[in-house]
């Protein structure tokens, strides 16, 4: 079929004559396309190769039809794209100077409008657009701005932020219809902070005695955080990466060396490349920075190689700090919940392994689960510290202990491995502790801090005074689990110790034994999910393995939740919940700050995700394979 093309004319014509007569609020650019076919007599499709001429075409008449005089010469108001879909906008209401649009609507001037009324004349038009959307449009945050013109006639800046992407035609035409009012709206402003900004913070066009001394803010849930706080952009290791390209860019126009690299620069780094924190790290972040990073950042990693593990361990803390302050939040009961939650990652092993290692020692199920599932709960006292012993080592101790750093993230679990002059340093960041093969004699620990600490009484917690302002009072109540030999409970050699001394310690421990020789180590993974199950009993946990024989049917471990429902309908959540189920959780933050939903996603290529999100080629490779 030979495709028919339509000069820019001939279309301009046509789309002046259409859209008159258009219902913007349900009309999409496509229904305004197949009209035009319908218009020239063209089968379906002939003018899909036009498509952007078309869209530019639509652009250009709403946008004139409903703001015909803005105030471009006063301020740059940002590009408005019809075909935009994003979760912040910037509306600006402009004082109109005819009287009519082009459609014939009578103008009002938003003076003519309380900075109250022109708020809920937003709300209300949002809410009107909710009848063609599949769910309503949740409003989250609005602030209006109302400034003057050169000539004293009034104008508002109005940022918002929705809990999703959303188009703004048919909000400005029902402004329009309704209410008289023209408004332009900025696509330019991926956050809110920005949005926010452009009213809140002066600048040298717009010094602060020209700025609303008294905004009028908008919040559709509880209140809108103050302005200090609304108008400063996230700060995130994208943003910085692309400042100090910036920088290096500036530099280099004017003939200048790049900026030295900094620590706070290998933030982005990391995190972009992924460079766990793992031994080999520092090797990782060297090869990177010999390829491609630049002789900056080759001098920075060869003058501070002995701290780049350190700095590595540093830059993840900063990436998830969120989840660690989410996570402290949270009690120990409600983590371990959680779990349940999580896909199984060895096909339900671990809890067989569990049950035949408690079988074989003569423990029962129940009574091992409620003395660490009380522990859990109520924390360190007499009698409630859960002690595997055993008689000469290879009984499976610590393989019940595994998945409590997996639970509960290896950061917020406490361990004792060496000899220090300060053994309990960051015990207190901690939500619980594991002893693996502790031995109760003084060669880390001195004996009666032992009793006091088992016993869940408060402590002193020695710290380097170069460091710190003071040692530390410990009053928590964090639990403690044991793994020792059976021996060294009632035998501490080489210190004098009482009979009353090892009584007290036996008061404290709740003990389990394991007396039976594993003749071959487990290579069962730690499982999280097994082990809430175990020790909540809450339903089958769900297993993250097929048989690669087999085609897979319905749904695997791999599958999140929220992929139960048509992925088309994911909210922003619930691609996060997705990105975070595929591990890797440490990129969220991109998918958040750009209010990506299950139709964004969608649409967004591998490319798209790398150039646009700042994602790896394995890590866009990984969220798109597994969502097909």
């Amino acid at each position: 079929m030979e495709i028919e093309t339509k000069s820019e004319t001939e279309l301009r014509n046509a789309v002046a004559a259409i859209l008159p007569a258009k219902d913007l609020v349900h009309s999409t650019l496509r229904t305004i396309r197949s009209d035009l076919e319908t218009h020239f007599s063209l089968v379906a499709g002939s003018l899909d190769a036009q498509k952007d001429v078309i869209d530019n075409i639509v652009l250009e008449i709403v946008v004139a039809g409903a703001a015909p005089h803005g105030d471009s010469e006063e301020e740059q108001l940002g590009d408005e794209r019809i075909g935009a879909s994003k979760s912040v906008y910037l509306v600006t209401f402009p004082h109109p100077r005819q009287s009519h649009a082009q459609d014939g609507t009578p103008l009002r001037a938003p003076g003519g409008y309380t900075k109250q009324e022109i708020l809920s004349a937003l709300v209300a038009s949002v809410r009107h657009t909710d009848q063609a959307r599949c769910s309503p449009l949740p409003a989250l945050l609005m602030v209006l701005f109302r400034e003057k013109h050169a000539d004293e006639h009034v104008h508002d800046h109005v940022a918002i932020k929705a809990g999703r992407c959303f188009r703004f035609v048919p909000i400005k035409s029902q402004l329009l219809r309704v209410y008289g009012l023209a408004s332009h709206w900025s696509c330019t402003h991926d956050f809110y902070g920005s949005a926010v900004a452009y009213g809140y913070v002066p600048s040298r066009k717009k010094p602060i005695a020209e700025l609303d001394p008294q905004p009028l803010v908008w919040a559709a849930e509880g209140a809108h955080p103050p302005l200090e706080e609304a108008s400063r952009l996230p700060v995130t290791a994208q943003a910085l990466a692309k400042r100090r390209e910036h920088k290096r860019l500036s530099k280099a126009e004017k003939g200048k060396a790049e900026p030295r690299f900094k620590e706070l620069d290998m933030w982005a780094v990391v995190v972009r490349e992924n460079v766990l924190d793992l031994p080999e790290a520092p090797e990782q972040l060297m090869a990177y920075a010999k390829r491609c990073g630049g002789p900056s950042m080759v001098e920075f990693c060869f003058n501070n190689w002995d701290r780049l593990p350190a700095l590595i361990s540093r830059c993840w803390k900063v990436e998830k700090v969120e989840e660690f302050v989410e996570q402290q939040g949270k009690s120990r009961v409600e983590i371990l919940k959680a779990a349940l939650g999580l896909p199984c990652v060895c096909a339900g092993k671990w809890t067989q392994c569990a049950n035949e290692l408690l079988a074989k020692n003569n423990i029962e199920k129940s009574e091992w689960a409620n003395a660490v599932l009380h522990s859990l709960e109520h924390g360190r006292s007499k009698g409630t510290l859960v002690c595997h012993a055993g008689l000469h080592g290879n009984e499976g101790k610590s393989f019940m202990f595994d998945p409590l750093p997996v639970v509960f993230g290896s950061d917020n679990v406490f361990t004792l491995t060496s000899k220090s002059g300060f053994p309990l340093m960051n015990l207190e960041r901690c939500k619980l502790t594991v002893l693996d093969d502790w031995r109760f004699n003084e060669d880390l620990i001195g004996y009666p801090l032992q009793l006091l600490w088992f016993e869940g009484k408060p402590l002193i917690i020695a710290r380097p005074q170069n460091q710190h302002l003071g040692h530390l009072k410990y009053n928590n109540k964090d639990p403690i689990f044991i793994t020792t030999l059976e021996s060294d409970i009632t035998s501490v050699k080489g210190k004098r110790l009482e009979e009353g001394d090892i009584h007290m310690m036996l008061k404290r421990l709740r003990i389990f034994r394991f007396h039976h020789t594993v003749e071959k180590p487990s290579e069962v993974p730690a499982c999280a999910t097994c082990f809430a199950q175990f020790l909540l009993g809450s339903g089958t946990p769900r297993v993250n393995t097929c048989d690669k024989r087999h085609a897979c049917a319905g749904f695997t471990g791999d599958t999140p939740d929220a992929k139960r429902r048509n992925p088309y309908e994911w909210s922003v959540q619930e691609v996060v919940q997705y990105v975070e189920q595929l591990e890797l959780g440490h990129v969220k933050d991109k998918f958040t700050e750009n209010a990506v939903d299950g139709a964004m996603l969608l649409q967004l290529s591998e490319d798209d995700l790398q150039h646009e999100l700042g994602l790896t080629k394995i890590q866009s490779h990984k969220i798109k394979t597994r969502l097909a």
